[in-house]
């Protein structure tokens, strides 16, 4: 069993990932494949239920979007659960597959 409290003077993948997000140049479209990359680490990485809302916050980040839905699913984000009822009338087809996934996992 894994433990995912931070050690002494150490920061949470929830913490770094409320940073990157706060970062411009983090925020810059040159960076979104990077960004994509780290959302979905995020939820790999870590079971932390504290990355749930900042997850949250990124799924209105059109870069990160698909990215955040399929973490949030990853984590079976019971809290994301109204969130994500949302997208499964997006426009974009991709959102919809993902959004219909990440609920199968969270029932």
């Amino acid at each position: 069993m894994t433990d995912d409290r931070p050690r002494a003077g150490r920061k949470t993948a929830a913490e770094l990932m409320a940073e990157l997000r706060a970062d411009p140049e983090f925020r810059a479209r040159r960076c979104g494949e990077a960004r994509q990359m780290v959302v979905l680490g995020l939820a790999k990485l870590t079971k932390d239920k504290r990355a749930v809302p900042v997850l949250l916050a990124l799924l209105d980040d059109p870069d990160v979007t698909g990215s955040a839905i399929m973490a949030l699913g990853k984590l079976k984000a019971v809290k994301a659960r109204d969130r994500l009822q949302q997208f499964l009338d997006h426009p974009e087809p991709f959102y919809r597959t993902e959004a219909r996934k990440a609920l199968n996992k969270i029932k």
